[in-house]
């Protein structure tokens, strides 16, 4: 990973800290291009610097974790459609993957309702 940017992995999210602020510009518009600002979460909370928080995929596509490192293994989602049986992080996965928009969506029921509007009904 580049330099002046520490990258964390835990439960197949990518916990990011700019240690160098002049990184984060670059990393960041690589994120947005990726993802769009609806599946990158920011704690101010845990930590004196803010933490973005991506799906680990995302961040290793945006070229913020080394290829060298062994990836941890991302739990499996669920069988079948997304529903509210699914964690948090699992409805942010698959909306990861199938790239559905999650701008505005904060809350579980909300993810979910922008997961099933975006995603045809399997039959």
């Amino acid at each position: 990973m580049a330099e002046g940017i520490e990258v964390e992995i835990q439960d197949g999210f990518a916990h990011i800290q700019f240690l160098d602020p002049s990184k984060r510009g670059d990393a960041l518009t690589k994120l947005l291009d990726q993802v769009g600002p609806g599946l990158i979460d920011v704690d101010t909370r845990s930590n004196p610097r803010k933490t973005y928080i991506v799906p680990e995929g995302v961040a290793r596509d945006a070229g913020l974790l080394d290829e060298a490192e062994p990836a941890p293994e991302t739990p499996a989602l669920p069988e079948g459609t997304p529903s509210d049986s699914w964690t948090v992080a699992q409805l942010k996965e698959y909306a990861a993957q199938e790239e559905v928009d999650l701008t505005g969506a904060e809350k579980k029921a909300d993810i979910l309702a922008a997961i099933q509007a975006a995603t045809p009904a399997q039959e």
